[in-house]
């Protein structure tokens, strides 16, 4: 069985089956290693758009903000030292695992937890979220062109 799952602290788990394509595709890391940088580019344009790519994440409030102004001068929001942004834009993730037949893919810094799902004192600003109809389209154009035409990019 082939599948690809989206998982993390914060957000349903969602599982999308490929058992279709799999007769024809023995080894999926191509595919993987592929959809993997969509999904870097996703979190690239998420990350540089303040959240816009899948919605938008909630102002600091206002004494964070100051805070982190004195602090951190220019640092966009959910940056302050770009470790959590390149640890989900920038290939190798923070977590990757990629192989013949799954991809695990996502941070390993603790703290990803608290913006994904929020805490008591500060708005859930959601890292990961279910693919967008333009990244599921390009995941599927991935997998059509490997199981149908046996090439990866």
């Amino acid at each position: 069985m082939m599948m690809l799952i989206f998982q993390g602290d914060g957000i349903t788990p969602f599982t999308i089956l490929l058992d279709r394509f799999s007769e024809n595709i023995s080894n999926a890391a191509p595919i993987f290693d592929e959809i993997a940088n969509v999904f870097a580019s996703s979190q690239a344009q998420n990350f540089g758009s303040g959240g816009g790519f899948y919605g938008y994440w909630a102002p600091l409030t206002p004494a964070y903000a100051a805070w982190k102004s004195a602090r951190y001068p220019g640092a966009p929001i959910l940056t302050r030292t770009g470790e959590l942004r390149s640890s989900m834009a920038e290939r190798p993730f923070g977590i990757e695992h990629i192989d013949d037949k799954r991809m695990v893919v996502g941070t390993a810094l603790h703290y990803a937890k608290y913006h994904q799902g929020g805490t008591e004192n500060m708005t859930a600003r959601k890292i990961v979220h279910p693919p967008t109809p333009s990244e599921l389209r390009q995941y599927g154009n991935i997998l059509h062109r490997f199981a149908f035409q046996g090439v990866a990019a």
